[in-house]
């Protein structure tokens, strides 16, 4: 897909349109761009694990785990199914599980990731919704394994006069 071009952006004009359309990451190393990393699928977040040295990606339905090479270049060498469309994920404190939240199946997934990195099957998913609770003007309740997350109220807005 052609990207948008927007020209009121603070970068319009100046930065010219890539000669082909590749679907990666660019490599940057104390600020200065050393090279590109091409990725095969499309990636909606990415992020490095806290302790291990490798990057994580989501996206196309797997969460997938890259090496990083001595040129900075990502290298798959793992891959899950993430038991949807992954949109976003982030590691547990101790950086043995992986969270990822799916958009269009509306679940939550458990992946755990082993020592060398490599992400294992699922071992829990969760449907996740948001609905409006009738009782509380203007609150939503998103209920995750056994906790419910509750916005607060909106204060009263004023009557008119």
């Amino acid at each position: 897909a052609a990207q948008v071009k927007v020209s009121d952006s603070p970068a319009y004009g100046k930065l010219p349109p890539p000669a082909v359309e590749k679907k990666g990451v660019m490599v940057y190393r104390a600020g200065e761009r050393v090279g590109f990393s091409e990725l095969k699928y499309h990636v909606g977040w990415m992020e490095k694990h806290p302790s291990n040295g490798c990057v994580y990606a989501a996206g196309s339905g797997k969460l997938r785990a890259y090496k990083v090479a001595a040129d900075g270049m990502l290298e798959e060498f793992s891959s899950a199914d993430a038991l949807g469309n992954p949109a976003h994920f982030c590691f547990s404190a101790d950086g043995a599980w992986a969270l990822c939240a799916n958009y269009s199946a509306s679940t939550l997934s458990v992946l755990p990731i082993a020592a060398d990195g490599s992400v294992g099957a699922a071992t829990d998913s969760k449907h996740h919704e948001a609905f409006p609770r009738p009782f509380l003007d203007r609150s939503w309740t998103l209920p995750v394994g056994g906790h419910r997350l509750e916005a607060p109220r909106r204060p009263a807005e004023p009557a008119a006069r």
